[in-house]
């Protein structure tokens, strides 16, 4: 039996995307995936600090303007999916492989920038650091699905509603007239209530 294909719907300047196979969508993955690794990086050297911080991660005093361009890019990639631009859901493959490559690299870097010996990266901070990995890894994609549902939520409310603006318009109340017992006039009052058609006269 062939199924249908998902259809959008859009009505305005509104766009309600369709369900579509897994995409990569990196203006949303990329910065998911950047905070996730300097969670699990924080995390990791906060359970098993070293004497070595302040020399491996001077540079981490920048972070907050990273979290606020991550912030910007998630915000961009929101706006693209409530205007029907950034269609499909998300993959998880990216959440899964990049966060520990990236943490990998980030240590690696660290050391060759700083002098220090490659060796340490055994040290238990950097493992922790890379377990921690996963879990966040995990959270960052339930994340961006559960960013991706409000989009689309708001995505449909907005396009529903000139629908329903048209049809309230095609309404018409009819203001009620207030109701005034019918009174006989003064002038009439003696001649008494005229007989029935159809009765005979006495």
């Amino acid at each position: 039996m062939a199924t249908r294909a998902p259809v959008a719907h859009s009505r305005g300047d509104y766009h309600v995307p369709a369900v579509k196979a897994p995409r990569l969508l990196p203006l949303l993955s990329l910065p998911l995936v950047v905070v996730g690794a300097l969670l699990g990086h924080a995390a990791g050297y906060a359970a098993a600090p070293t004497g070595q911080d302040h020399v491996l991660h001077g540079y981490l005093a920048h972070s907050p303007f990273l979290a606020v361009v991550c912030l910007g890019m998630i915000g961009a990639a929101l706006a693209q999916r409530i205007r029907g631009r950034l269609p499909g859901r998300p993959a998880a493959w990216p959440y899964a492989a990049l966060p520990p490559l990236a943490f990998a690299v980030q240590e690696l870097v660290e050391r060759l920038a700083t002098g220090t010996s490659p060796h340490l990266l055994a040290e238990p901070a950097v493992l922790l650091g890379l377990v921690a990995q996963l879990p966040l890894a995990l959270a960052a994609y339930r994340l961006a699905r559960l960013l991706l549902r409000c989009a689309d939520a708001v995505s449909e409310f907005l396009a529903a509603e000139p629908s329903l603006a048209g049809q309230s318009a095609l309404v018409a109340v009819r203001p009620l007239e207030p109701s005034l017992p019918r009174t006989t006039p003064a002038c009439l009052a003696g001649f008494g209530r005229a007989p029935p058609r159809g009765a005979p006269s006495p």
